[in-house]
């Protein structure tokens, strides 16, 4: 799959497409930051259960999550 295509798969289908490298560490933080708001905002939006008995703290800002204690 050529990078276009996995760009335009991505965005058919409401899915974020990063690329990154294991061995630089290009696009990690990227990818680990839009991952993070996602989370957040699906627990935010009641897609995403959590349970009760856990305790969630999350500091949100522009750049993401800095903190998640559970």
């Amino acid at each position: 799959m050529t990078h276009i295509e996995a760009c335009r798969f991505a965005q058919e289908n409401d899915l974020l497409f990063i690329e990154t490298s294991a061995m630089t560490g290009e696009g990690v933080d990227e990818a680990f930051g839009h991952l993070g708001k996602r989370i957040v905002h699906g627990i935010k939006q009641g897609m995403i259960p959590v349970e009760e008995d856990h305790a969630y703290d999350v500091d949100m800002d522009e750049a993401g999550p800095r903190r998640c204690i559970c």
